[in-house]
């Protein structure tokens, strides 16, 4: 009986010893059967130079959080000092990659490093993607630049209709897929020597626009035809007409 205590004391101490020291155990599995686990300062997960560590990869409906609660420090994935690769989302399964999402001032830096050249490809696999850049609603921007270089566009340029146009003057008209950047209006049926357009929102400067003929009635026109803009519009000017001429534009802005 007292050779099983004495085990039994010598058992709890070495485990004792074990909570506050580096305890190296080969080729094990460790379980903790607990609902948390607090550190009281720096905590670490460390692996051999060839080691696989897998964080939560039997988990099937449940929830993986990496990050403190009201963390102000930085949450560093794939810091490396040689090539490496991070993956998120690559499983087979439908995924939903959510990054700033939050209700708060948010800032997404991707390929920021001014200290080689980056390549950024967004949307580029073999099916017929979609892809959103900027804001739908409020009055945003949304920046290109290229450099010294060019913005190539492949495919079909397609601007969206815009509410809010004003069609001038009299019972002038825009068609239904018009907007600030491009559209067609047609005159009013009466005596006019001018068709304009007001645009849905101001332009920082007067913007650069051109304007042709819709239709043969008023390529008749074309001779005597010239085109005014101010921050708020776009106005064809033309001879003396009473028909309902029909003028397509096209306005770029500059700053």
């Amino acid at each position: 009986m007292r050779k099983n205590i004495t085990f039994i004391v010598i058992i709890t101490l070495l485990v004792g010893v074990g909570i506050g020291m580096a305890v190296s155990v080969g080729q094990a599995a460790l379980t903790l059967n607990a609902d948390s686990v607090v550190a009281d300062g720096a905590f670490s997960v460390k692996g051999a130079a060839a080691s696989n560590i897998d964080i939560g990869t039997s988990t099937t409906s449940g929830t993986l959080i990496v990050g403190g609660e009201a963390q102000t420090g930085a949450l560093t994935v794939g810091q490396s000092s040689s090539g490496n690769t991070v993956n998120i989302g690559t499983g087979t399964g439908s995924t939903t990659v959510n990054i700033a999402t939050g209700t708060g001032t948010n800032t997404v830096n991707i390929a920021t490093g001014a200290t080689a050249v980056k390549l950024v490809k967004i949307g580029t696999g073999l099916v017929a993607n979609g892809v959103i850049i900027g804001t739908q609603t409020g009055a945003a921007s949304t920046t290109i630049k290229a450099g010294t270089g060019q913005i190539v566009f492949m495919g079909q340029l397609v601007t969206m209709a815009t509410s809010g146009l004003v069609a001038y003057p009299g019972t002038a008209t825009t068609t239904a897929t018009s907007n600030d950047t491009a559209g067609t209006v047609t005159a009013q049926a009466a005596t006019h020597t001018y068709t304009g357009v007001g645009f849905a929102a101001t332009y920082g400067t007067a913007p650069r626009c051109v304007a042709f003929p819709g239709d043969v009635v008023t390529a008749a026109f074309a001779t005597t035809t010239y085109v005014g803009t101010t921050a708020t519009s776009v106005t064809i000017y033309h001879a003396t007409s009473a028909e309902a001429l029909v003028f397509s534009y096209f306005c770029v802005g500059t700053e």
